[in-house]
């Protein structure tokens, strides 16, 4: 899975036909009930408009009232083989009710919400082209591709067994995640110094209206509500199942979860 500024690609080995049913049967799951494919050719599928922040019936009444509704993500997927692989080329683009023009196609990281779509669809993708990725299963088959996914779209990286403490210790500063001092099974992608924490002493800034901001005064951090993934500090466990160890990093307290475990899961691959 790769990044663009206008999309997000991904390399499946397989077919082109096997790619699209995979893609076709996700975006059935993800829409439930209904049509969610609005056209598709040999090498395209456009999804339906999916609505990811449904309104209430004051603000749906007002949105008939003045007839400006909310957007709506319409995904594209384009499909091209070569070599035995497919390439699978994801976009979005905004639409709304009534005579207003969609956007441009773009990048599904416009939002948290669509990313977490595309990181989803890679997870799912992993899993049905071989069940056995599945961390949790009971398969003695195993992948030597390090990342593995659960039934709720949760990755975690396969390990050697029996690893030392100063062997996963070694593993862990080479995908450059650092050990907390003073905290038990507690690893975070940048320097204990550099973790945001509750009652840090930060700047209260207000924007100026130009792109800048102008800072008032100090003030203590109470939450981390406003903290980025790669600022922040998260436990973790080696679980032992019949295919091998695994490093879980807990992301539960993440507004997205699998976009926030997909970008750490991400920095053991080489």
């Amino acid at each position: 899975m790769t990044e663009t500024d206008q999309s997000i690609e991904l390399v499946v080995p397989a077919s082109k036909a096997q790619t699209k049913r995979i893609v076709s049967d996700f975006l059935a799951a993800l829409y439930g009930a209904g049509q969610s494919i609005r056209s598709q050719t040999e090498d395209e599928i456009v999804s339906v408009p999916f609505d990811f922040d449904p309104q209430g019936w004051w603000a749906s009444l007002w949105s008939k009232i003045t007839r400006v509704y909310p957007d709506q993500s319409v995904f594209s997927f384009k499909f091209s083989e070569a070599e035995g692989k497919t390439l699978v080329t994801m976009q979005l683009r905004h639409e709304q009710e009534g005579d207003v023009e969609p956007s441009d196609w773009m990048t599904p990281k416009v939002s948290d919400d669509t990313y977490t779509i595309a990181v989803r669809l890679w997870g799912t993708i992993g899993r049905q082209l071989n069940q056995s990725s599945a961390y949790l299963s009971n398969r003695g088959d195993t992948s030597d591709f390090p990342v593995w996914v659960n039934h709720r779209g949760i990755y975690a990286v396969r390990l050697n067994k029996n690893l030392s403490a100063a062997e996963l210790e070694a593993q862990l500063q080479t995908a450059g995640f650092y050990i907390m001092p003073d905290a038990e099974s507690k690893i975070a992608p940048v320097k204990p110094e550099e973790v945001a924490r509750i009652g840090d002493i930060v700047d209260f800034s207000i924007p100026t209206g130009d792109g800048e901001k102008q800072k008032l005064f100090n003030v203590y951090r109470r939450d981390l509500d406003d903290v980025t993934w790669d600022k922040r500090e998260y436990s973790y466990e080696i679980t032992h199942q019949k295919s091998g160890d695994f490093l879980v990093i807990d992301v539960s307290s993440m507004d997205f979860p699998e976009v926030t475990s997909f970008h750490l899961v991400q920095r053991f691959l080489k």
